[in-house]
């Protein structure tokens, strides 16, 4: 098998998860009101808390769901979909034989962009453990290419450095930091052992971008919809910024963090801007910094895209900064990523920059950012 590229970007929903993923790891008391996988008029569905939630492929709609979530616009392509009676999205061997189809040696596998709503702290913490520790298990059966992330629960900042630790001691490479339900800004001192923990551990802090939980999307109606989605990308900003500047990469220069589909085009300005403010309003800060912010980028951050032919034209020019810090992701299975035809993609993407700076992006930067230790690597094992 011949690998071209990394992927910093793909998804695994929770559609996906096998049926007796919490039931089977759930304390007892919590498993009547835990997630369950139940049969209804409108197909097989998530259950919790008494409530009917969203879809799941671990019953009767087995068949629609792969036809749905892996899907091309190519007649041609048709039969690479089929991943067999019985079979989930989440089964190692499908994914690594979807990745294998794209020339992808490793993926970073975020979860949904918006979380799940629990009535009961207790119940929600425990979920995530289990998720946790499944996601864990199943990145173990290949653990050089599958990197799916486990979530801290945000939400319980009380929580979050402790599974760091635990997550750390079952071999976690990666996790996700959900900006999102964060019950304080990153800039309080209440996350200070998350981010001392993920030092300590060598841990990347990955954040995609997204929505608070139980957010509803726009309407479709006079265009909001899709008027969402073209400033999606940009919601990092706040994040950017607060973690920058309040020292977070100052007291912690071994802190890795990654930021997931928030592309590369529009980041270049972001970043001068930035670096204008710590000149220009140095006065007006407690947390003095001993580096510009385009310094601590080209450090400790990296940005992902899947298809920006904006950014990749600003590669070359180191007056553009994103040459530092760009990632690739194929956005796997996403209709907007480019997966099972990246290399299609990366062709157009990168005319006109060079190999090396292409081999960066899609290979060295991920592989280095994420201990991943290439094909060559596995095969001498």
């Amino acid at each position: 098998m011949k690998y071209t590229n990394l992927s910093a970007d793909s998804h695994l929903s929770t559609t996906w998860f096998p049926k007796d993923l919490y039931q089977s790891r759930l304390p007892a008391k919590l498993r009547e009101a835990g997630p369950k996988v139940v049969e209804t008029d409108e197909g097989t569905k998530w259950e919790w808390e008494g409530v009917i939630h969203g879809a799941a492929a671990d019953g009767n709609d087995l068949r629609k769901h792969a036809s749905q979530h892996f899907r091309s616009s190519r007649e041609a392509d048709a039969e690479i979909f089929d991943i067999g009676d019985g079979k989930l999205g989440s089964d190692p061997d499908v994914m690594l034989e979807h990745m294998d189809l794209d020339g992808t040696y490793a993926a970073v596998y975020y979860g949904e962009t918006r979380k799940e709503i629990f009535k009961d702290p207790e119940l929600e913490i425990a979920c995530h453990y289990a998720v946790n520790e499944w996601a864990v298990e199943t990145s173990s059966k290949s653990p050089d290419r599958l990197i799916i992330l486990p979530t801290l629960p945000t939400a319980y900042p009380d929580v979050c450095a402790a599974e760091v630790y635990r997550l750390a001691e079952m071999g976690t490479k990666a996790v996700e930091f959900v900006l999102w339900d964060a019950a304080e800004p990153v800039f309080e001192e209440i996350w200070e052992p998350v981010w001392a923990a993920a030092e300590e551990t060598n841990i990347v802090i990955c954040s995609h971008i997204g929505d608070k939980k139980g957010t509803p999307r726009p309407p479709f109606r006079r265009g909001a919809r899709l008027a969402h989605y073209p400033q999606v990308p940009m919601v990092i900003v706040p994040h950017l910024g607060q973690l920058i500047f309040s020292g977070v990469f100052e007291r912690h220069p071994k802190l890795r963090y990654s930021f997931g589909e928030c592309r590369i085009g529009w980041i270049p300005f972001v970043i001068q801007w930035m670096d204008r403010t710590a000149k220009g309003r140095s006065m007006q800060t407690d947390t003095p910094l001993s580096m510009l912010p385009s310094e601590y980028i080209k450090r400790q951050i990296t940005f992902t895209f899947e298809e920006d032919y904006v950014g990749t034209k600003m590669l070359m020019d180191p007056e553009f900064y994103i040459r530092d810090s760009a990632v690739w992701g194929s956005d796997y299975p996403h209709e907007q990523g480019t997966w099972p035809h990246s290399e299609e993609t990366l062709d157009r993407l990168f005319e006109g920059v060079d190999d090396a700076t292409r081999r960066t992006v899609v290979w060295d930067r991920t592989a280095a950012f994420f201990d991943i230790k290439g094909p060559e690597a596995e095969a001498a094992k």
